[in-house]
């Protein structure tokens, strides 16, 4: 019970992270976002979709490799962490400041997870601009543009 508690607790701080108006990375990608945004209305984005289609799609799928790749960056910064210090080290690091050495561990697993999760909305979305529906309404497609551009934009700080 005490692992699913400490679980929830590191996804509450995780999802935080991103919201975190002390963080860099916060500042810096919302900055980015913002400036996205307003090329995206200034090109009327949803009024013009279907002229940009394909080349969205495109820029998607180099997106997706991108977040792939992030995903192995975060894999190997594991396994070098991990193969970097001997276990008298990592205890001597814990002894210093409680829950550091999981901490680091935790900063790039969190990093792979959230490459991951956007890797698959991005595929969703490959198939969502290829279906035959209307793409969503004004205001839902500029407001996911921007969570989309914010979360991208996030994992390159």
């Amino acid at each position: 019970m005490g692992s699913k508690a400490n679980n929830n607790e590191k996804l509450s701080k995780g999802l935080y992270r991103f919201i975190d108006k002390n963080q860099p990375e916060f500042r810096w990608s919302l900055c980015v976002s913002i400036l996205m945004e307003i090329l995206f209305i200034s090109v009327s984005l949803h009024n013009n979709f279907s002229l940009y289609e394909n080349d969205i799609i495109t820029l998607i799928e180099y997106i997706i490799a991108g977040l792939i790749s992030l995903i192995g960056v975060a894999i190997a910064g594991i396994a070098i962490i991990i193969a970097l210090f001997t276990s008298e080290q990592i205890k001597l690091i814990d002894s210093l400041r409680a829950g550091t050495f999981e901490n680091l561990l935790y900063d790039f697993k969190w990093f792979a997870q959230v490459s991951a999760i956007e890797t698959a909305i991005f595929i969703a979305m490959i198939f969502v601009i290829r279906s035959p529906h209307p793409i969503a309404a004004q205001g839902v497609f500029y407001f996911l543009t921007f969570v989309l551009t914010y979360a991208v934009f996030y994992l390159l700080v």
